[in-house]
């Protein structure tokens, strides 16, 4: 009998030191390492003006996409599903980071009809103002990351910025040589 509880007492202690450790590293795991498998849910996203859906499940996605003007009215991330992936409409969360990386804005949508879920970022609302640089769109699910996207604002009649040196070099002409050429 003591044999017996020795081993039960064993087998007791690994049981728990193994749960402590599964749920310990899971505890400490990021929501980014947590998320969903993109392809199981996703045909394919974007970034873009806009997206339709018509009544035969074909979706059109609207210019431009992936760079925008500071002037856009508005930016739409919009994703297909696959059918039959969630029942229902799929309940989504989108988060809207600006080019610091600090969320500018925050929405709940669902899915629209038969694959199209879109949200829309309206410009000029809620204080949001397209700054040039990179931005990036984060869509969760049953509060794991499922899709993220990055696009530029940029203004093309802007001309870019140049460096411009602090102190301008100067030449010196002194003259010119026998064949007409210009000694500096």
């Amino acid at each position: 009998m003591q044999k017996f509880m020795n081993h039960f007492t064993a087998g007791v202690v690994l049981f728990f030191s193994i749960a402590i450790l599964a749920f310990s590293g899971y505890a400490q795991t990021k929501p980014e390492e947590q998320a969903l498998p993109r392809d199981k849910y996703l045909v394919r996203s974007g970034v873009a003006h806009d997206a339709h859906e018509d009544i035969f499940g074909l979706i059109t996605i609207d210019d431009p996409k992936n760079f925008f003007t500071p002037a856009a009215p508005q930016l739409t991330w919009w994703g297909e599903f696959k059918p039959f992936t969630s029942w229902g409409r799929p309940k989504l969360h989108a988060e809207w980071l600006d080019p610091d990386g600090e969320v500018i804005a925050a929405q709940d949508f669902k899915g629209l009809h038969c694959r199209l879920a879109k949200t829309t970022l309206k410009v000029g609302q809620a204080n949001v103002n397209l700054r040039e640089g990179k931005w990036e769109v984060r869509i969760y699910m049953k509060g794991k990351l499922l899709d993220r996207k990055n696009f530029v604002v940029f203004d093309p009649l802007k001309p870019p910025a140049q460096a411009v040196p602090e102190t301008v070099p100067t030449v010196t002409i002194v003259g010119a040589d026998q064949e007409g050429g210009v000694q500096l």
